[in-house]
């Protein structure tokens, strides 16, 4: 089956509703063996030039297309404020499509650029995938591939989950597939917890997946180990040893991040796009509390100084030299294998906290020296001025 964009001068390929625009390049974190095109309603459709992402692959033997002309009904009537809604589905001849609204928003690719994202920003994005995953597995379909291919962020921060079609298409199980299932071709809840944790795991991280492995030996490098716990669990080999639900991946991770004080931290990212610097220094006070050893303190700390207005810098100083102590309340306030840090005073914490929220003081500015060079003209004017004034009264009265 092979699809390339049509000359202008040719009948363009349609399938469907739609009339394909152009092949889109393939991706590695797409399903292996399918096509994915621009595509457009056709004007004698109720989709009359409306833009779609259509994607399509061989069709099965004809006596299972029943089992897919179901899935695909389903495909389209299901709706989530989290899911790309699907316009058409089906089996025409020997293909199999989907044809899905094109999105509003940026390709979570594009948004991430392949670098790490923050852990809270992936644990919410996490949570509104698991949402929409939540209500697919509910209505007995699953999606196959969630992969950050798959992923759409729009313009109120939500993450959008795309994709979707009848059916997994036919594949090669010899052939390398870096996001392939530990336990081989298949679809299921248990699949798509896995390409969860797997896409967390490389947001996270920043590193591309390389295949099925053992979790035990997935870098993670500066992840926090509770969080590091938690993907783990999330990319078993073995489905049954995975969390029961997408829903459950999801909560435990986003506890996992609370605990280790990253909600504080992607506060502290939020307060100084802001520039709401107080409440900058407020958050960043808590999570040397509960996080001493983050990653991102230290540029944190310089991003606060640098620039900052008179008196920020002193608070700053006024609690750094405040040891970090383990907040009340607060699990993961120490690392393990390191001796807690020492405690400081009740009073300490509180002197500091409102030391932060009182408008720092601006000194003013000493007296301005003179300039002699003004100094001297003005004097000497006003001597020559005086001398006009005494010859005049002198003949005046002569």
């Amino acid at each position: 089956m092979a699809i390339n964009a049509p000359a202008t001068s040719e009948r363009p390929i349609t399938i469907g509703s739609f009339a394909l625009l152009r092949r889109l390049p393939a991706s590695p974190a797409e399903r292996p063996g399918i096509i994915v095109a621009e595509a457009a309603g056709r004007p004698e459709t109720p989709f009359a030039e409306r833009s779609a992402i259509l994607r399509c692959f061989p069709a099965p033997p004809a006596g299972e297309a029943d089992p897919l002309q179901e899935a695909a009904r389903k495909l389209i009537s299901i709706s989530h404020p989290h899911l790309v809604p699907v316009l058409e589905a089906g089996v025409q001849g020997t293909v199999v499509y989907a044809a899905e609204a094109r999105p509003d928003g940026v390709a979570l690719t594009e948004y991430a650029r392949g670098n790490a994202l923050p852990p809270a920003t992936v644990a919410r994005i996490v949570a509104d995938l698991a949402a929409a995953l939540t209500h697919l597995h509910s209505s007995g379909l699953s999606h196959g591939r969630v992969t950050p291919a798959s992923i759409w962020i729009d313009g109120s921060g939500r993450a959008l989950l795309s994709g979707l079609v009848p059916a997994v298409p036919p594949v090669d199980p010899n052939a390398a597939d870096p996001w392939g299932l530990p336990e081989g071709i298949g679809a299921g809840l248990a699949a798509d917890q896995y390409h969860l944790a797997l896409t967390a795991t490389q947001l996270i991280t920043g590193r591309e997946p390389t295949g099925p492995a053992d979790p035990n030996r997935v870098v993670m490098d500066g992840v926090a180990e509770r969080i590091a716990v938690i993907l783990r669990r999330g990319l078993a080999i073995r489905p049954d040893s995975r969390f029961p639900s997408v829903a459950d991946f999801s909560r435990e991770l986003s506890a996992a991040v609370a605990q280790t004080g990253e909600d504080l931290i992607a506060a502290v990212w939020e307060a100084l796009a802001r520039e709401d610097r107080a409440m900058a220094n407020l958050m960043i006070g808590l999570a040397e509390r509960c996080a001493p050893d983050h990653k991102d303190l230290p540029l944190l700390r310089l991003r606060l100084q640098a620039g900052a207005p008179p008196g920020i810098e002193s608070l700053a100083q006024a609690l750094g030299n405040i040891a970090p102590s383990p907040a009340e309340g607060v699990t993961g306030a120490t690392v393990p294998g390191q001796a807690p840090a020492a405690a400081t005073p009740a009073g300490a914490d509180q002197a500091a906290i409102a030391a932060l929220l009182t408008p720092p003081v601006v000194p003013t500015s000493p007296a301005k020296r003179s300039n002699p060079w003004i100094t001297f003209a003005a004097g000497f004017f006003g001597c020559i001025a005086l001398l006009v004034l005494l010859i005049a009264l002198s003949l005046a009265y002569s």
